[in-house]
């Protein structure tokens, strides 16, 4: 899956989510007042004793606006593998295979923010950006495919809006479903002439016992691109009679099962099997699809500290089905909530 990103800011962008939350205050909280007066010569009173009265504060429309708007920061680090360069990661999005020497990058960061505002407590809607960079060295990668160059650029990707629905209760689990709309705002994006990007978002969690500690079930996503041309192919940076067309991609199939074990109030033990497929050009529509991303797994050790606005920390490590310890990487997460 190839990485969509512009040259945007990142100092600008990334802060975009935030400031909305601070106009919204400075716009619409008031302060609550409490009146009181008294209320003499009542006709039932004692020794002409007044009555105090308050009035009871009334919620504005921007103290309601506030309350059911969040904002959420995620942030991943993708440290070096068990294998190879301490100053090197594996990341499989950025032209990751499962072939030797191949989605070699600098060590990074993944962004993303998300502001979310909720109707009532199964609707709601929301915007999100996401951005990645990297903090070592430009690595080569070298495969028979030919060669490509991970730097350590800000990258911005797609924004993002999106549309929470109802859970459906299903007796043996509960679907949650998200559907989001993707603007096409990256550089590439636009030089590839995407129109945009429609995402359906799935989580079948499997219902269990209250009280055991036990979670399991399966995430999904099914992502298609649409394009202003027909033939869906880009032409690499040359003549097309000497180049041959590259089809673009235009859909993306991801599933997720995934088993979690609570330890206790504060602690999590996550797994996790991501399986990616794709299809690309004349495919789209029909049934032919290719292996888009090396099959992986996931192990999050997390903690939830319950302050300071922190939803959770944790440590994973990442590798591929097909083991290899140049292929599995160890990072860290911190995710924040206001």
């Amino acid at each position: 899956m190839k990485s969509r990103s512009s040259g945007i800011s990142a100092q600008i962008l990334i802060v975009v989510l935030g400031g909305i939350i601070l106009l919204l205050t400075m716009q619409f909280a008031q302060a609550q007042t409490v009146s009181t007066g008294a209320n003499a010569n009542s006709q039932n009173s004692l020794q002409n004793n007044n009555v105090i009265s308050t009035k009871i504060p009334k919620k504005t429309f921007g103290d309601e606006l506030l309350r059911k708007t969040s904002l959420s920061y995620y942030h991943m680090f993708l440290g070096p593998t068990l294998g190879g360069s301490a100053n090197e990661t594996y990341n499989v999005f950025q032209e990751g295979t499962d072939q030797a020497n191949t989605g070699r990058a600098p060590l990074q960061s993944f962004q993303s923010a998300l502001i979310r505002f909720d109707f009532n407590q199964v609707w709601g809607i929301g915007a999100s950006l996401a951005m990645s960079n990297g903090y070592t060295s430009e690595v080569v990668n070298k495969s028979p495919n030919g060669t490509v160059t991970n730097t350590p650029d800000n990258q911005f990707y797609n924004a993002r809006a999106h549309l929470y629905v109802p859970s459906i209760d299903l007796k043996v689990a509960t679907l949650f479903t998200t559907f989001s709309y993707e603007a096409p705002t990256s550089v590439i994006s636009r030089d590839d002439n995407m129109h945009m990007g429609l995402v359906l978002t799935n989580n079948l969690a499997i219902k269990t016992d209250l009280t055991s500690k036990w979670a399991g079930g399966i995430t999904g996503q099914v992502y298609r691109m649409f394009y202003g041309h027909n033939n869906q192919k880009k032409i690499p940076g040359c003549a097309p009679d000497i180049c041959i067309p590259t089809q673009l991609q235009t859909q993306i199939i991801t599933a997720s099962p995934y088993v979690n074990y609570r330890i206790n109030d504060q602690w999590n033990f996550a797994n996790m099997a991501i399986f990616d497929w794709d299809q690309r050009g004349v495919q789209a529509n029909s049934r032919e699809f290719n292996n888009n991303l090396p099959h992986r797994i996931r192990t999050t050790l997390t903690y939830y500290p319950q302050r300071y606005f922190i939803s959770n920390v944790g440590v994973f490590v990442q590798p591929l089905m097909k083991f290899k310890p140049s292929t599995t990487a160890i990072g860290a997460e911190i995710a924040l909530k206001f």
